[in-house]
């Protein structure tokens, strides 16, 4: 079929997408992450993994110092919808206070201004 792209199948393994892998390694090197474009050097890859053993090492280390309360209140606020709620009820509080800060600005203004007649 014209204008899709081919599917291959390993011998050894599931269909893969020769298009998709083309993509990956050929994306632009200012739309890579980080950790993309680290994987894309043998050097990078030792950083990440370095980086990794010693995200675990502290990990460990941190870990037995906490307590179940501290540890299940963390994996709360930091899932993806924890620091979404984080950030709607930030919003929030600004807008609460521009609104707060616009009436005692009315209310001031309204009290400076003479009496009419």
């Amino acid at each position: 079929p014209q204008g899709r792209h081919r599917r291959t199948r390993r011998r050894d393994g599931p269909a893969r997408d020769i298009f998709a892998e083309w993509m990956n390694r050929n994306m632009p090197h200012d739309r890579k992450t980080q950790v993309q474009w680290k994987l894309s050097f043998e050097q990078g890859v030792q950083e990440l993994q370095q980086d990794m053993r010693h995200q675990s090492r502290q990990l460990r280390l941190d870990l037995p110092s906490k307590s179940p309360e501290e540890i299940f209140d963390s994996r709360v606020r930091y899932s993806g919808y924890g620091l979404r709620v984080h950030k709607d009820a930030q919003k929030q509080q600004v807008l609460r206070e521009q609104r707060r800060a616009s009436e005692a600005a009315e209310r001031s203004a309204s009290m400076a201004a003479p009496p009419e007649p």
